[in-house]
């Protein structure tokens, strides 16, 4: 049987009744700067959020807009260049409708998004990740309006991590996000709704001997400026970009000394400790991703749908770091990589 639910114009409305906005973030260009000696991020984040009446009930001003940004400092943030400060909204137990129509399968997504967020909390406590920008005057807040005519919303927030930050796992050997929370609210203010996919953009300012991996496309190497130098001496900004678009929470950031290894299927690479000693493991396993892909596109007659993927190989003492990456496949004989049956 299907229940009736609030109709869609209530069910997608991303405006409160006080006129503060949920945005819906299209693209979001981060620009990291890795502090590998003191185990911090600072950073900027831009996100682009499109604006359209179907959502806001026709708004075209709004009070604030609420972002996910948890164990951030946030220094400065804008609104369309318009000054804002930060505040932690009240945190509000998540619920999710027992009965709901199948058409409704986003409003859905969004509820299992916030739940599976709440639940996680590594303290089991209800802490708000939510932070409210909002004009401290409490003007309105005018969309503005992109070269094609539509209406959009740019948010610009300048932030850098607390000390002990859950959203980075660090030990001078590797530098990972994100943490032991496996949220991206703790590593970069975003908005983590579940019925929006964004597309990611990254530039990471990196001391020069590590090598930096991302959930994305590398592009280039630039040298920072000659001001950008610390502790961890002189660095170089890596830029990246993602191919499609994703969640926030599927974003992850590597960094340390590592042996890159390029997989027969183009835009595959994989990656190991540097040295010698997994030098071997990375060409057998390079072989069985590129033959799982090649089986892949010959039995369903369709290209591989990932353009860049990377594959990261830790050692075995990180195994709870990798467990908070995400996906993690522990190899411990390479007979689970191939049959010698079928290889010589």
């Amino acid at each position: 049987d299907v229940m009736s639910v609030p109709s869609t114009s209530r069910a997608a409305c991303d405006v409160d009744a006080h006129g503060v906005i949920t945005p819906r973030v299209t693209k979001q260009t981060l620009a990291l700067d890795v502090r590998w000696t003191t185990k911090t991020i600072r950073g900027t984040s831009v996100m682009r959020c499109g604006v359209e009446d179907a959502h806001t009930g026709g708004a075209r001003a709004f009070a604030g807009a609420r972002v996910h940004a948890e164990g951030l400092t946030i220094e400065r943030a804008t609104i369309n260049g318009v000054e804002c400060v930060a505040t932690t909204s009240k945190a509000n137990a998540p619920s999710i409708s027992s009965k709901t129509a199948p058409s409704d399968a986003l409003t859905l997504g969004k509820q299992c998004r916030e739940y599976l967020d709440a639940s996680s909390n590594v303290a089991g406590d209800e802490v708000s990740r939510e932070v409210i920008i909002q004009p401290a005057d409490g003007s309105k807040i005018e969309c503005a309006e992109t070269d094609e005519g539509k209406q959009e919303i740019v948010i610009e927030i300048t932030y850098c991590t607390e000390d002990e930050s859950k959203g980075i796992v660090a030990d001078g050997k590797y530098f990972m996000c994100p943490g032991p929370t496996k949220r991206a609210s703790n590593w970069f203010p975003c908005v983590e709704r579940g019925d929006v996919l964004t597309l990611f953009e990254f530039s990471v300012s990196a001391p020069r001997h590590l090598q930096v991996i991302t959930s994305a496309h590398w592009d280039r190497l630039e040298k920072c400026d000659a001001d950008d130098f610390d502790d961890d001496g002189f660095r170089l900004r890596h830029y990246f970009s993602c191919m499609y678009p994703s969640f926030a929470h599927e974003m992850r950031m590597f960094l340390g000394k590592f042996r890159a290894h390029s997989s027969p299927v183009k835009g595959v690479t994989l990656f190991a400790p540097a040295g010698d000693e997994f030098k071997e493991r990375l060409e057998i396993a390079g072989a069985g991703v590129g033959k799982a892909i090649t089986v892949f596109e010959e039995y369903l007659g369709h290209p591989y749908p990932v353009s860049c993927l990377n594959i990261v190989f830790l050692p075995d003492s990180y195994v709870t770091s990798r467990d908070e990456q995400g996906c993690c496949v522990n190899l411990l004989s390479t007979k689970w990589l191939l049959d010698k049956s079928f290889n010589s």
